[in-house]
């Protein structure tokens, strides 16, 4: 409490003196009388009233003390600060999950302190109040909806975990915020550890927002980057990784990878403070398996200690076809490494496979992805068929074009095609005077490869080109696909699963934990990739594995970084202000007066002495 007028606490001498009076007597009077016979009945009725009038004097002088006292004390203005009035009780809790608040803190992680902060926030919820939970994880994640019920909370914050990895704690806090209705009012609270720069779009200013961070700044070092190249001069397989070193000091922490169940590369890495160190070998492992980088740091934050890869010699592609089957189109597929074949009569999205055929079908709307189209006009790409070309010659191609490396269309015969006009964006690869039969196409996510002509009226599908066509297609769409795979997805991404035809496919996770999937189509995608490690993968008895790193700059960066500006009163309303409260005292002293009013019309003997 504070007072705005504290001069007028001088008024509090006054108490001496209301006592004082209250302390003066009047003197008796000596009075001659012819006798004392009725004296003594009155002298016994005066000290009984006597008795009375002494309680009602001592209440009448507390009354005026207490009353002297307020009056000073509502002159002097007293400031209660950070009296809120109005508005609701509710809050929105949005916890940190993200790898960094794993760092250890003494003997806590940072996620153990933000919990227990949050367990005391439901705790000391008043009647009434509501909270709901976010987490914010990958994307954000309603732990828990609005609810009153205080044992749910605790069960639901005491179950939850800091998640392996990286966040976006921006859109966390906007959904958070969303969440709060302005007409009840209520918080929105960040427990954080502040291991970033910003929180684009979130107002941390706004008077019902609060920011609680946890954390102090210590040194980390962690691999951000792990992957297998192929050297365009030797051919040769090399492993490339990035180390991090986010401390204030150069350190030197061994490196250790392990394939094959020994170690392949041990070697000791000297980075500089706030450096990242790029290591390029020659890759002398095998080229299956399991490869494991780990660095001997014993650093706050375990989690980017290590970078996992399932190694392998060429990309799994999975294919759809749509359409009549065509048999030549299935088999060249089939021929090619790493290649899975299905097929679907009904034209599907283009998330359902990492390569769409159309042969002979109208397709829907190309969304996005890798397409090859024979003879069917997509609705949404600028090209339209102006008619038919009977037995079109192909009068010339792109030899130099990467699609057609090593095939020739020379003396192919087509029985029928299409009369194409392409608009702007499409690459003529082969034409028939000036009408196109091979198009190309390559923007806003979506790779076409289109033929004016179904393959079932044309030989290509028999010549030793057409496989050749497809591969050079396949990698168009993934650069890498014939490489070495480190197969490896960002933990929070999802992963895409070949069914291979199974009903169902089961992952096992790090920790053992299983989840089972429904196969509907050639795949399924897979969301709870949470934990760094290996995976494994059962799709009808087909078994696999792929791996799941943190690879996260900002999540190795453990250091606080974000800086939070101070808050402001919200339009129309002093919140957190210092608010007066002297005309609640003042109301007091009046009563305190009335009171003391009372006292003295009740006081026996008043009326007779008047």
């Amino acid at each position: 409490m504070s007072f705005s007028s504290p001069g007028w606490l001088l008024l509090l001498l006054l108490v001496p003196l209301v006592v004082i009076l209250h302390a003066l007597t009047f003197r008796w009077r000596s009075i001659p009388a012819s006798s004392l016979l009725f004296w003594n009945q009155v002298l016994k009725d005066r000290r009984a009233s006597l008795r009375i009038r002494r309680v009602l004097q001592s209440l009448a002088l507390l009354l005026q003390v207490l009353a002297v006292a307020f009056l000073a004390v509502a002159l002097s203005g007293p400031l209660l600060a950070g009296l809120k009035r109005g508005g609701s009780q509710d809050v929105v809790l949005v916890l940190d999950a993200t790898a960094s608040m794993q760092a250890r803190e003494g003997g806590n992680t940072r996620w153990d302190v933000a919990r227990a902060r949050a367990l005391s926030l439901a705790a000391g919820l008043r009647g009434g109040a509501r909270m709901a939970v976010v987490l914010a994880e990958k994307s954000p994640t309603l732990l828990c909806p609005f609810t009153t019920d205080r044992n749910t909370l605790r069960r639901l914050l005491e179950s939850a975990r800091a998640m392996d990895e990286p966040g976006d704690v921006a859109s966390s806090m906007l959904f958070g915020m969303s969440l709060r209705d302005p007409r009840r009012g209520g918080r929105v609270v960040l427990e954080t550890d502040g291991a970033f720069d910003a929180l684009p779009g979130v107002d941390t200013s706004l008077p019902w927002v609060t920011v609680d961070t946890v954390g102090t700044r210590q040194d980390n070092v962690g691999i951000t980057d792990m992957a297998f190249r192929q050297s365009s001069e030797t051919g040769e397989y090399q492993l490339f990784l990035a180390v991090l070193n986010a401390g204030r000091t150069e350190t030197t922490v061994p490196l250790i990878v392990r394939a094959g169940g020994k170690d392949v590369l041990r070697q000791t890495l000297i980075i500089g403070a706030g450096q990242r160190d790029a290591v390029t070998i020659p890759w002398t492992g095998p080229t299956t398996g399991r490869v494991t980088a780990t660095l001997l740091a014993h650093d706050a934050l375990p989690v980017d200690d290590s970078a996992y890869a399932v190694f392998s010699s060429a990309r799994r592609l999975q294919v759809l076809l749509v359409g009549p089957q065509p048999r030549f189109i299935q088999q060249a597929l089939q021929s090619l490494p790493g290649v899975t074949v299905s097929a679907e009569d009904a034209p599907v999205g283009g998330e359902q496979a990492d390569v769409i055929v159309y042969a002979g079908v109208q397709p829907p709307p190309l969304l996005k992805g890798n397409f090859i189209l024979f003879q069917s006009i997509p609705p949404d790409l600028p090209v339209r068929a102006t008619g038919l070309l009977p037995a079109p010659p192909v009068t010339g191609w792109s030899r130099n074009n990467p699609l057609l490396d090593s095939v020739s269309l020379a003396d192919t015969r087509i029985a029928q095609a299409l009369n194409l006009d392409p608009g702007p964006g499409f690459s003529v690869l082969a034409a028939s005077g000036t009408s196109p039969l091979l198009l190309s196409w390559d923007h806003a996510g979506v790779k076409a490869l289109l033929f004016a002509f179904d393959p079932r009226a044309s030989d290509l599908p028999l010549r030793s080109g057409f496989p050749i066509l497809l591969a050079n297609a396949l990698s168009w769409f993934f650069p890498d696909w014939l490489e070495p795979q480190a197969d490896q997805v960002q933990a929070g991404d999802p992963r895409v699963i070949p069914t291979g035809g199974a009903a169902s496919v089961t992952v096992v996770k790090p920790d053992g934990r299983s989840v089972t999937l429904s196969a509907d189509g050639p795949s399924v995608a897979f969301f709870s990739t949470d934990e760094v490690g290996y995976y494994q993968v059962d799709a009808g008895g087909t078994t696999g594995e792929f791996a799941v790193n943190l690879a996260s700059r900002s999540e190795t960066d453990i250091s606080p970084r974000l800086v939070i500006p101070a808050p402001r009163p919200e339009p129309g309303h002093q919140a957190g202000l210092p608010t007066p409260v002297w005309p609640a005292v003042a109301a007091v002293v009046l009563l305190l007066l009335f009171l003391e009013w009372l006292v003295w019309l009740w006081r026996p003997g008043r009326a007779s002495t008047s």
